[in-house]
Formats: structure tokens, sequence, C-alpha cells
């Protein structure tokens, strides 16, 4: 690869980076706070490795899933804004080659914390933290 006159070959389509969460969600350290029950947009950018280039291929998702973790009072906590997400579900491409997976929360996580782990076609995990009032 070249970065002035680009890929002489054929790139690995595993080539990529990503690129972080964007809001409202933040980066760990942080633990994002919201209110259970509720559905949060989950935004993220791939970026490939050689060009440079953005780009959003919902293949290259393995899944999403999320767990339950310790709350930890040491980190930053940042509010979730409130973000209308009515009508959208699921994970999807939207503008300037983002993705964005709306997550609808239970009302059960209340008062406890989560782990969003993305896995990725490229071999890596992803993952973002939570802590959800009433």
């Amino acid at each position: 690869c070249n970065p002035g006159s680009g890929c002489v070959f054929t790139p690995d389509p595993s080539n990529y980076n990503f690129v972080g969460f964007f809001q409202p969600v933040d980066n760990l350290p942080a633990f994002n706070v919201g209110k259970a029950g509720r559905a949060y947009p989950v935004k993220w950018q791939t970026q490939r490795s050689c060009s440079g280039e953005f780009f959003c291929d919902t293949g290259v998702v393995v899944s999403q899933k999320y767990q339950r973790i310790d709350c930890d009072s040491s980190v930053p906590q940042d509010a979730l804004e409130t973000v209308d997400t009515s009508g959208a579900s699921g994970l999807r491409c939207g503008d300037n080659n983002q993705y964005t997976f709306t997550w609808q929360t239970n009302s059960t996580f209340a008062n406890r914390c989560y782990e969003f782990i993305l896995e990725l076609s490229n071999g890596t995990t992803q993952r973002a933290r939570f802590k959800f009032t009433r």
C-alpha cells in the first residue's frame, strides 16, 4: 500500500480500524449514565487501513451484545442525552458512513451497570460502559 497512490493489490477486507464510539455514547473509561428501559443509539465508524476511507458495511459486525458488570464510581460518568430513536431499531448504516445500533434497554437494568460489546470481523472487540438509573 502506498498512501499517495493507493493499494496496488486487492485489499484484505478485514484490514480496517474501529474509529471509536460517537455521541451520545462516550468511550472508555467513562460510564454513560441513562434511564433503564429507554433506547439509546450506539454510533461508531470504521476506516480502511490502507486508504483511510471511512466505510459502513453491516457485514463486518459479528455481534452486538451486553453483559452486567460492577459499577465503578472512580471513573468519569457522563449523562446520556435524550435522543429520539422513534421508528429506528437494530443495526443500520447512516450519514457519513456511520453505523448506528439502537439498543433497547430493559427496565430491569435500573441501578446496575452493563458493558456493551461490539465484535467486528477483523477480530477486535470494542466496549462501552453504561450505568442505568430508574
